[in-house]
């Protein structure tokens, strides 16, 4: 206020003031677009006690003229400054980040399909499965035996054809009974299928 602090203008207000640990913000509130002011945590009895009442009013008179600059101004918004929009989405987070991320090791082909992944017109619920699938965090047996769980040898072969050990790429791409059912998929969208090998290089196919 003029360059100071209400604590220093009103030091007895200051002082018997429930609100010390708190922001101005919380001595009020925006109703119908208008800002109104609180009891600044002081009760009105406590004044009459204190014989405060006359610089209570004082304060209070001063804070509704000061209204001016709060109304033009208006109520706090939260903006996300990372996207041109101010509106914040995933996509708009995920670009902000990228933009200092710097890769380590040299360029690889398939690096692109992490980019286009999010990007896909698949349904949003089987999403987070190809995401994982291409991370390979999928609980294929073979992940399971990596990360601690007990199976036995004999129970590490792929479920559908039992010719090999069932990892995300044996289990998605090699397997012959998955190769079959892409068969009769890419028959039926039309399209021609050579499911074989790693996954990150099926998905860009």
């Amino acid at each position: 206020m003029e360059g100071d602090s209400l604590r220093n203008v009103y030091p007895e207000l200051y002082e018997v003031s429930l609100l010390k640990a708190v922001s101005i913000g919380a001595m009020g509130g925006w109703i119908d677009g208008n800002w109104l002011w609180g009891d600044l945590g002081i009760s009105e009895s406590l004044l009459v006690e204190s014989g405060l009442l006359g610089k209570y009013t004082l304060l209070r008179d001063s804070l509704l003229h000061s209204n001016g600059p709060m109304e033009v101004l208006g109520k706090d918004e939260v903006m996300w400054i990372g996207g041109d929009s101010l509106d914040f989405t995933v996509a708009s987070c995920y670009d902000f980040y990228e933009r200092d991320l710097i890769p380590f090791g040299p360029y690889f082909k398939f690096d692109e399909a992490y980019r286009h992944f999010w990007k896909a017109e698949v349904p949003f619920k089987i999403k987070p499965f190809g995401w994982r699938l291409l991370l390979d965090r999928l609980p294929t047996k073979e992940l399971l035996v990596f990360r601690g769980i007990s199976i036995p040898l004999d129970k590490l072969m792929c479920t559908f054809c039992g010719y090999g050990v069932e990892n995300r790429n044996h289990f998605f791409f090699c397997c012959r009974v998955v190769k079959d059912i892409w068969f009769e998929i890419a028959l039926w969208v039309g399209k021609s299928v050579s499911a074989e090998g790693e996954c990150l290089s099926n998905f860009m196919d």
